[in-house]
């Protein structure tokens, strides 16, 4: 038989998560074809509130922490408005030649977590959309590496470039880093000055770091 499960829970300790993984481990083990859709993936959900009293937990995509006394934005929220306060309004044309890659681990609806098979998954990730009544270009680079990551990057559609710009900025020490109640802005975007940019360039952006680089046209 084949089964559809649809899953909405961000805990996987909780008594939801161990139905659900309870679940589908017996009917797998009974012989039937079990296929997941996760609706917390499949809509990038995060909640916008978490109270983070004792007592509370946090989920690590949650936007706003609060207390009695305090609130602030996590890394969620950082990287949103980062985005949402920089993007063009049409797509530009832009490539990676000889793009870097990794290697991961297999995942998906029927695949064990156990399964020790790898696929090839690109080293990190990147648009670019243009402003048309200012001409400004904005080019999102997200690189969830440990590593310094030196990117080359064409801009096609475009005569010129200036060579000065502007990158902003999200980054951690590693990837579970959070802003707390005792320490909240641990983690927040920054804007600084950029050089050596064109139309064919390479830019380094750092580990675990999403990033807008701002390009002015001539």
């Amino acid at each position: 038989m084949k089964v559809f499960i649809v899953h909405a829970h961000a805990e996987p300790g909780s008594f939801n998560g161990a139905m659900f993984q309870t679940a589908q481990d017996t009917l797998r083990a009974a012989g039937h074809a079990v296929t997941i859709s996760d609706l917390i993936i499949a809509h990038c959900y995060a909640p916008l509130f978490i109270n983070v009293s004792p007592g509370g937990s946090q989920w690590t995509p949650d936007l706003i922490g609060f207390d009695a006394l305090h609130s602030y934005g996590g890394v969620s929220y950082h990287v949103l408005k980062l985005f949402g306060n920089n993007h063009g309004s049409e797509i530009v044309t832009a490539e990676s030649p000889n793009m870097p890659t990794r290697e991961v681990p297999m995942r998906g609806p029927d695949i064990s977590s156990t399964d020790p098979r790898m696929r090839t998954v690109p080293r990190f990730y990147y648009d670019a959309t243009r402003d048309t009544a200012t001409g400004k270009i904005y080019m999102k680079v997200a690189n969830p590496t440990q590593d310094p990551l030196p990117v080359h990057l064409k801009i096609s559609g475009v005569s010129s470039v200036a060579p000065t710009g502007q990158i902003g900025e999200v980054k951690g020490n590693d990837p579970l880093d959070l802003n707390t109640i005792i320490d909240r802005g641990k983690i927040v975007s920054t804007m600084t000055k950029v050089d050596g940019l064109s139309t064919d360039f390479t830019q380094t952006f750092t580990p675990y770091s999403a990033n807008v680089l701002i390009l002015k046209t001539k």
